[in-house]
């Protein structure tokens, strides 16, 4: 999957979510990377 059809302001909010949850939840590095993805998807997805 390409970056390339996501803006750069959708990846800061994206990065900005996971850090988010990271500090709050814990949650392992493979889980937020899972997240990560699936999060790019949608976003590539709705444009």
């Amino acid at each position: 999957m390409s970056d390339q059809k996501i803006s750069d302001a959708n990846l800061d909010v994206i990065d900005s979510f996971l850090d988010q949850v990271f500090a709050e939840d814990g949650l392992s590095r493979a889980t937020l990377e899972a997240y990560r993805l699936d999060l790019k998807k949608l976003a590539a997805w709705v444009g």
